[in-house]
């Protein structure tokens, strides 16, 4: 049985102990195949949860296999002592039975830190990402029969959008109505609509996603609340000419980082949400809405930061006052944008 004296230091030493989840790492392994070994009644189960126990958790070897069937168990390969801290913190943000928003659960563990064996999945559908990358279908802007086609499609997607933000889950329909309110009260001055002005905004995101550009300095003002002067064309065109994505790469990044980078990366944010709170309209916002919006744009910001490396001189002096987590790899992305 496990040796009580080693609980004591748990919060201090996650690294201790040898004993590890058995490593399936040479193939696809499903949650439930790794549940056979932590069946309520297996060793590992029963260990982890007199562990517990001793540290004042209540976790029963049933109540551990349920977590670990529902994918919410570590990853393959962590020694014992970081199989017990991943529980604990796993029985202090699941809730009562089996799949209670697992996938919430999932992220608000990466936010603190932890990788579930289900956190992949519960990324992609936090924003119905498929989990094998779809064909590419760029803007065809090359003529302008073709552009003006292209930009009714994408005038028709942002109504759709702009009238169903109510469907957007909390806390991102927070910040959406937010950014839609700033636009409203900037829309005064720019002789239009707040509507049209909001799905202004839209089409001019959407067309940097989808291969082309931005294209209109003054309705991104309004959303952020500032005055179109303030926000000069040539910040566009730095964004245009240096930060250009499309959502073919924003995808692959979610599919493909590396989560323990992802889950060092939602730390950083979590920890810092308070900065931005206010700004965002996130003041009444859950402690589980901040975990889970940490979780679920730390992909996208780890991705921007190797961006960021890639194309802009200096960059590292930037990224360095950052003050990022020890040990995150910041990943290696071209260093010039997608031709359009």
């Amino acid at each position: 049985m496990f040796n009580i004296v080693n609980l004591t230091v748990l919060a201090e030493d996650r690294n201790a102990g040898t004993r590890r989840v058995p490593d399936f790492s040479g193939g696809s392994v499903t949650p439930a195949a790794y549940a056979f070994f932590m069946r309520r009644n297996s060793p590992l189960a029963i260990e982890i949860s007199t562990a517990l126990a001793v540290l004042g958790v209540h976790a029963s070897p049933r109540r551990i296999e349920g977590w670990t069937i529902d994918g919410l168990g570590p990853e393959d390969g962590l020694p014992l002592m970081e199989q017990i801290a991943h529980y604990r913190e796993l029985s202090k943000l699941a809730g009562p039975g089996r799949g209670h928003n697992a996938d919430l659960t999932a992220r608000r563990m990466e936010a603190h830190g932890f990788v579930c064996r289900r956190l992949r999945g519960a990324l992609l559908r936090g924003f119905n990402i498929a989990e094998i990358a779809e064909p590419e279908t760029p803007l065809d802007l090359s003529t302008e029969e073709s552009t003006d086609a292209a930009f009714a499609r994408l005038d028709e997607i942002a109504r759709g959008m702009s009238e169903s933000i109510s469907n957007i889950p909390m806390p991102m329909r927070r910040i959406v109505e937010t950014l839609r309110r700033n636009v409203y009260d900037s829309a005064e001055r720019t002789g239009e609509s707040g509507d049209v002005v909001f799905r202004s905004v839209i089409v001019n995101f959407m067309c940097l996603l989808l291969g082309g550009e931005l294209y209109d300095a003054e309705p991104i003002a309004a959303m952020f609340g500032a005055d179109s002067p303030e926000l000069e064309d040539d910040a566009v065109d730095f964004v245009n000419e240096k930060l250009r994505i499309t959502t073919w790469e924003v995808e692959e990044a979610y599919r493909t980082l590396l989560l323990a980078d992802v889950a060092r990366m939602a730390v950083w944010l979590r920890e810092r949400a308070h900065l931005v709170v206010g700004f965002l309209g996130l003041d009444k916002a859950t402690e589980s809405q901040l975990d889970d919006l940490a979780s679920l744009i730390a992909p996208y910001v780890l991705f921007l930061i190797g961006i960021v490396r890639s194309r802009i001189d200096d960059a590292e002096e930037f990224i360095g006052g950052l003050g990022l987590p020890a040990g995150l790899v910041v990943p290696a992305l071209p260093a010039t944008p997608l031709p359009t």
